[in-house]
């Protein structure tokens, strides 16, 4: 007996006047149910499918050769690529001043090029910024202040007019 059969078989005990009804309910009831069933489908394939998320490379081939050129001219530092600022700065205010989270929000969305620093204590010698089309002049100095003012001094090298291993020497160890 088949499902069909054995629905059409209940239904010749109902009365007759509700024989329409709820063939009507039951067809509604269908409806809701598939559409509930692919209203869930569709949010788990989202769920399961979507990815909000993708790797990248670390450093063009730009700043990987410029990479390997700071670490041939400075072979007693280490040299750290695509660094966060708020790894090497911090606020003065404490977390209970209300303007802490305003001036660390100056800040902590900021990455340094390359971070140049003693091997032995990890001080922070300078920072180096490889310029290039993307750079804001005006950004570049507001990101150059707060750095200055945390004792960390930035050089800047046009990307299109890279210095030698020397230049680099001697720039660093002028400052």
């Amino acid at each position: 007996m088949t499902a069909l059969a054995g629905f059409q078989g209940m239904m010749e005990n109902v009365e007759p006047s509700l024989v329409l009804p709820l063939y009507a309910a039951s067809f509604v009831l269908f409806v809701a149910l598939t559409v509930c069933l692919c209203i869930l489908l569709k949010r788990l394939n989202r769920v399961i499918r979507k990815k909000f998320f993708k790797s990248k490379e670390l450093m063009t081939d730009n700043e990987l050769e410029f990479f390997g050129r700071l670490r041939r001219a400075l072979p007693e530092y280490s040299v750290f690529p695509q660094v966060a600022m708020a790894g090497i700065i911090d606020t003065t205010l404490s977390r209970d001043n209300p303007e802490f989270w305003n001036v660390r929000r100056r800040f902590a969305q900021k990455i340094c090029d390359f971070v140049i620093s003693t091997r032995s204590g990890g001080s922070v010698i300078a920072v180096i910024e490889l310029d290039d089309r993307t750079h804001d002049a005006q950004k570049d100095a507001e990101r150059d202040a707060m750095l200055r003012e945390a004792g960390i001094r930035t050089l800047r090298f046009e990307s299109r007019n890279k210095p030698t291993e020397e230049e680099i020497r001697e720039r660093l160890l002028a400052l």
